[in-house]
């Protein structure tokens, strides 16, 4: 909130910038920030963007698990493109987003 007012600033990623990360019936693309995935640590290409701000493209196979470890004092937001995922006990369908302190995901 601190930094709402700054200035806009742009960036354009190059496509051959972006880190790619697999796991059994995962796939990721990190555009910015730090991400831990299924308990491996992975960096995104873009770090302009505020304090622990972070985005990533998740693609998930149907029955895949995987855990996104965030702190304590994060919020994780994501948002269903097809499909649905299932958190902390509740389902989250296609079009609808999801919001939760850490997340355990399983479509």
């Amino acid at each position: 909130a601190a930094q709402k007012m700054s200035r806009p600033r742009y960036r354009d990623v190059p496509v051959d910038e972006l880190v790619h990360w697999r796991s059994e019936g995962a796939e990721a693309t990190l555009i910015a920030g730090a991400w831990e995935l299924a308990g491996e640590e992975v960096q995104g290409p873009l770090d302009e963007l505020a304090e622990h701000a972070a985005v990533l493209d998740l693609v998930l196979a149907p029955g895949a698990l995987i855990e996104v470890a965030i702190p304590a004092q994060d919020n994780l937001v994501g948002y269903v493109y097809d499909g649905g995922v299932e958190s902390g006990g509740r389902e989250v369908l296609s079009r609808q987003m999801l919001i939760t302190a850490s997340v355990m995901a399983q479509i």
